[in-house]
């Protein structure tokens, strides 16, 4: 699917600028360190011109303290040396990202857009299923818990029963066998239920982890469509804001020759007063996106009475062409 593979595409690009301009930003200050480059190398100056002659013929505290500052500067100017051209490889590197981001083609087609809907909601129904599925199994009979507490119960009558029965009590014997098959039932019928629930959670614990990874898929499929919608959408807007300004066009030498042809009327004594309330400031403003760009700290169309007198020269040539003079 190839808006799909843009949209990755444009992700993994703008991933990598990201990337790059952190690395850029956590650079130590340039500036800072050719400003203390500078200082010591004025500081070796100085002190050289204080102390002419070669190194050898100075004391050793002097000796030192040259050797000193003449490493210090060898190891600045070292990394002033490896930090830029680090900065200059980070800068290009994001200027070619860029520039591999702006060729990429981002105008999907209304078909494209559909499918890329498609896989998300196809997800999302997916998503849907595994949740019911777990509902249903999270809510299952917990029957387990019933036999056990028969059990005990029964259990308890029971000892007593083999109490009774130590005692001599008349019918103990015989109770303490009934209650034995049933406690032996029970046993059986709590070790089903339990291995029942056992499979239950386990089936749950499964339907979890394919919810948490269908859920993932989903989130990424959303913003996908919503990136791919953005830009499905921003591509119609442009294509709005040019019929925009090419009608605004049309409509302002509409506008510029009702009010030259009320002027020509007005110079053969015909009085016209064609402007309303409103019409002489009239303007068609530009709008922030790509086709008004280049009016938009202006506008598109802004009467102003300078615009009078060639819009009546215009027509003026207009009658000449179909024969028509005015008279003088």
């Amino acid at each position: 699917m190839r808006a799909h593979a843009v949209l990755e595409e444009k992700r993994n690009l703008e991933k990598q600028i990201g990337e790059a301009r952190s690395e850029l930003r956590a650079l130590p200050d340039l500036q800072s360190l050719e400003n203390d480059l500078l200082f010591d190398k004025s500081r070796l100056a100085d002190f050289r011109k204080a102390n002419p002659g070669p190194a050898q013929n100075y004391i050793r505290d002097k000796r030192e303290y040259i050797e000193k500052l003449e490493q210090a500067i060898h190891v600045k100017e070292k990394e002033l040396a490896g930090l830029t051209t680090r900065k200059t490889k980070l800068n290009n590197r994001i200027a070619l990202l860029e520039r591999q981001l702006g060729q990429l083609d981002l105008s999907f087609s209304t078909e494209e857009v559909a499918d890329i809907q498609k896989e998300w909601l196809e997800l999302e129904e997916r998503l849907h299923v595994l949740e019911e599925a777990l509902s249903s199994t999270e809510t299952g009979d917990k029957t387990a818990q019933r036999a056990l507490d028969e059990l005990n119960s029964l259990g308890v009558k029971h000892e007593d029963l083999l109490a009774d029965t130590a005692l001599g009590v008349d019918g103990a014997r015989e109770e303490l066998g009934v209650v034995a098959a049933r406690l032996l039932e029970l046993q059986q019928q709590y070790e089903l239920e339990k291995e029942k629930e056992l499979a239950q959670e386990r089936t749950a614990a499964g339907l979890r982890r394919k919810i948490e990874e269908v859920n993932s898929l989903v989130q990424e499929a959303r913003q996908i469509y919503r990136e791919a919608l953005v830009r499905f959408i921003r591509e119609e807007m442009d294509k709005a804001g040019t019929e925009y300004v090419e009608q605004a066009k049309e409509f302002s030498q509409s506008f510029l020759r009702i009010v030259a042809l009320a002027g020509l009327c007005e110079d053969l004594g015909e009085k016209m007063n064609v402007f309303g309330p409103r019409t002489a400031r009239f303007n068609i403003p530009a709008f922030r996106i790509e086709p008004c760009m280049e009016f938009i700290n202006s506008q598109i169309f802004d009467f102003s009475t300078a615009d009078i007198t060639p819009a009546e020269e215009a027509e003026v040539e207009r009658l000449a062409q179909q024969g028509l003079k005015l008279p003088l």
